[in-house]
């Protein structure tokens, strides 16, 4: 929504700087978004816009089960499910949607983000990237835990495909947040395992505190970095990335055996925030979360490990 109503302003008021609305629905539809992909090079998920359910099925026929269905113009994993058999198929047709959704092919992996900013003459002056273990989909379907980390080095597989897609798309003047799937398996027509796979962008900062995570682990103000570009162009990333930052969410329907007190007392130096998440956000991101920077990925997976150690669901 918020990102129509920047482009309304951009023409109305003819501010040169950004996207204007004509611009905007090459990032706004996930359809639309398969075409640069693909300019950039990038193996994208087979897909069709639903119609009717002889449709879906010829669809099911050609890449089999199980297919994702999501708004085709929507944000992040909201409205978002996995589709395994016919029945669920012929269910997904006798609901009143309200919107177009997109149907894609099932991809076998987990997701790798590359992030920045993009100046004003489409150049990338600073860059981040992220790994999500488990999809946002899932977390939010399954009620999950929200587990995520900033990565020290990005790879350069990821870094020369993030480049491309942001070229591909001519993003100038903004953050952008781009998905890839890291292949767990060889997937017929698009890869080989470990080989990735194009998502989805998002033409903003990525979710919740994530530029927080940007800021802890790469020593810089994003916001400072977007406001000299807004201003002057200029660039003022030296490109260091001393910490891996880590989001763990909680789940308020569990009982966990480390407390507060505990993980205070036992990472104290590395925290950088603890707070409840706004309920907003909660679906996807966890009810109360801890973010913490580490050297190392040992570090991360035995803080992530403990903040998550349970009794087992409250009654």
């Amino acid at each position: 929504f918020w990102l129509e109503q920047d482009a309304r302003l951009r023409t109305d008021f003819n501010i040169t700087s950004g996207d204007k609305s004509a611009d905007v629905s090459r990032y706004k539809f996930k359809s639309g978004m398969k075409a640069y992909y693909e300019k950039a090079g990038v193996p994208v998920a087979r897909y069709h816009l639903t119609t009717t359910l002889e449709e879906g099925k010829a669809f099911v026929e050609k890449v089999g089960y199980p297919v994702i269905v999501k708004p085709d113009n929507g944000v992040g994993a909201n409205a978002t499910w996995k589709i395994s058999n016919d029945e669920e198929l012929a269910d997904f047709y006798t609901k009143d949607l309200g919107t177009q959704y997109i149907m894609e092919e099932f991809i076998p992996g987990y997701i790798e983000t590359y992030d920045g900013i993009a100046d004003q003459n489409n150049n990338i002056i600073f860059e981040n990237s992220m790994v999500f273990p488990e999809t946002v989909m899932d977390i939010v379907n399954s009620k999950g835990e929200c587990f995520y980390y900033t990565v020290r080095k990005i790879p350069a597989d990821l870094k020369e495909m993030g480049e491309k897609v942001i070229h591909a798309f001519n993003i100038k003047g903004r953050f952008f947040h781009t998905e890839y799937f890291r292949l767990t398996e060889d997937k017929p027509g698009l890869g080989k395992k470990g080989e990735l796979v194009g998502l989805e962008v998002n033409m903003r900062p990525p979710g919740g505190y994530t530029p927080d995570m940007m800021n802890f682990a790469n020593n810089v103000d994003v916001y400072s970095i977007y406001a000299h570009m807004c201003m002057d162009n200029s660039v003022s990333d030296k490109g260091e990335r001393p910490y891996y930052c880590v989001y763990c969410g909680r789940r308020d329907k569990y009982i966990y055996t480390t407390s507060m007190a505990d993980i205070y007392k036992n990472y104290g130096p590395n925290l950088c925030m603890h707070d409840r998440m706004p309920e907003l956000l909660s679906s996807a991101m966890g009810n109360e979360f801890y973010m913490a920077r580490f050297t190392n990925i040992k570090d991360v997976n035995k803080f992530a490990a403990d903040v998550y150690k349970k009794e087992g669901e409250r009654k």
